[in-house]
C-alpha cells in the first residue's frame, strides 16, 4: 500500500479516438468555462443580497456556489487530464472528478430545498411551513455531511486502495443517486399530501410543484442513465482500464453532466438563461404577490400579502405590516418582540389571485399577535 497516480503517454492508443477525445475535451473546456463565469457572477450576486439581509443560510446562495464550484473542478479536471491522459480509476483526473461530482449531487441537494422550503411557504399554517422546512434543511445536512465523507474516502481509495475503489464507487455512485432522489421523492410526496388536505388549487403553487416533479423526472434519467453506463461498461462489456471503449461512456457522462446543469440552471433563473447571460441577478422577479378579497358584497377592500422568494431561508415567522389597503409580508427573527395581546382573524371564502390568474376559494385563518409587530 502507498500513493500511485496512475498516467499514460497517450489517451488511448489509437490516433483518430485521440483527436476525438482532445476535440471533445476542447469543447467541454470552453462550455465549463462559460458556465462557470455565469454562475460566478450569479453566486457574487447571491452572497451579496444574503450579506445585505445578513442570511447566509440560504438555499438559493448554497445552490449557486454549488453549481459554480462543480464547473471549476470540471475545468481543473480537463486541464490534469491533458496532462496525466487517462480516465482510469488512480488517476489524478479521477480524483478531480470525484470532488466535481460531490458539488454535482450538492447543487442538486440544495435545488430541492429551495424549491421545497418556496412551496411550504405557501401554506398559512405555520405547523406546516416550521415542521416540513426543518425536516427538509436536516435532510439536506444529512446528505451534505455523507457525501463530504463519501468522497474524502474515495479519494483516499483513489491513491491507495485501487481494488477496494473499484469494487465500491460503481455501485454507491447508484446508491448516492437513487438517496437524493429518494429526498425529491419524500418532499414530493409531503407536499402533494400538503396541497390536497389544503384544497390548493393555486395556479402558482402548483406551477411551483410541477416544476420540481419535472426536475425529480430529469433526476430519475440521471439515475436510469449512471445506472446502465455501469451495467454496461463493467458487468456486461467487462471493460479494463485504458481500454478505449470507455471514452464512449464518456461521451455519455458529458452529455448527461451538460443536461442536469442547463435544467439547474434554467429552475434557478426563473424558466429563462436570458438574465445569466446579461449578467443580472437571475430569477430577479422573486417577489409572490397574491390578493384576498373578503367576499363581501359591502365591501371592495382588498388585502395584497407579498412573500419573497429569495428570503426563503428554513424556518420562517411573518411581519404583517397594515397599511390602508395593503398588508405586506416580512420575515422577521424569533428575538422580536412578541405581543401581550393575541386576537385571530378568519378571512372565509377568500378569493385568491396569483398574478391576476384565475380566482379560487380558501379559507384562511390569521392568528394576529399585536403590540408594535404582528405575528402571522
Amino acid at each position: 500500500m502507498g500513493f500511485h497516480a496512475v498516467s499514460h503517454s497517450e489517451f488511448t492508443t489509437s490516433d483518430p479516438v485521440n483527436k476525438a477525445v482532445l476535440g471533445l475535451s476542447i469543447v467541454r473546456l470552453f462550455l465549463f468555462l462559460c458556465i462557470f463565469l455565469v454562475n460566478l457572477n450569479q453566486s457574487i450576486h447571491e452572497f451579496l443580497e444574503a450579506k445585505k439581509k445578513k442570511k447566509y443560510i440560504n438555499p438559493r446562495l448554497f445552490t449557486f456556489v454549488s453549481i459554480t464550484i462543480y464547473p471549476f473542478t470540471r475545468l481543473f479536471m480537463i486541464g490534469v487530464f491533458f496532462y496525466d491522459k487517462t480516465i482510469d480509476n488512480g488517476s489524478i483526473t479521477v480524483a478531480v472528478s470525484i470532488w466535481g461530482t460531490l458539488f454535482q449531487y450538492l447543487e442538486w441537494t440544495f435545488i430541492c430545498v429551495f424549491w421545497s422550503t418556496l412551496l411550504y411557504t405557501y401554506f398559512i399554517k405555520k405547523d406546516i411551513i416550521l415542521k416540513n422546512t426543518r425536516r427538509v434543511w436536516i435532510g439536506a445536512s444529512v446528505i451534505t455531511v455523507v457525501l463530504f465523507i463519501w468522497t474524502i474516502v474515495q479519494t483516499i481509495l483513489n491513491f491507495y486502495l485501487l481494488d477496494a475503489m473499484n469494487a465500491s464507487y460503481g455501485p454507491g455512485q447508484i446508491v448516492i443517486v437513487v438517496g437524493i432522489g429518494g429526498f425529491y421523492l419524500v418532499n414530493g410526496i409531503i407536499l402533494a399530501r400538503a396541497i390536497k388536505k389544503n384544497g390548493s388549487k393555486i395556479p402558482m403553487l402548483e406551477e411551483s410543484f410541477n416544476r420540481i416533479k419535472k426536475m425529480a423526472a430529469v433526476l430519475l434519467v440521471m439515475v436510469v442513465g449512471v445506472f446502465l453506463v455501469f451495467i454496461i461498461q463493467v458487468p456486461v462489456l467487462g471493460l479494463e482500464d485504458y481500454d478505449t471503449a470507455n471514452y464512449a461512456f464518456y461521451l455519455v457522462q458529458c452529455l448527461l453532466e451538460f443536461t442536469q446543469l442547463s435544467v439547474v440552471m434554467y429552475s434557478l433563473g426563473g424558466d429563462s438563461f436570458k438574465t445569466y447571460f446579461r449578467f443580472g441577478r437571475a430569477g430577479n422577479t422573486n417577489s409572490s404577490k397574491f390578493s384576498a378579497n373578503s367576499g363581501n358584497s359591502s365591501s371592495n377592500a382588498e388585502k395584497t400579502f407579498e412573500i419573497n422568494l429569495n428570503e426563503i431561508a428554513g424556518d420562517k415567522h411573518y411581519n404583517l405590516n397594515n397599511t390602508a389597503s395593503t398588508n405586506s409580508l416580512q420575515t422577521i427573527t424569533p428575538t422580536q418582540s412578541t405581543s401581550n395581546l393575541n386576537t385571530s382573524l378568519t378571512i372565509s371564502h377568500s378569493h385568491i389571485n396569483f398574478n391576476n390568474d384565475s380566482t379560487q376559494n380558501l379559507s384562511i385563518s390569521v392568528s394576529i399577535d399585536q403590540n408594535n409587530d404582528s405575528n402571522v
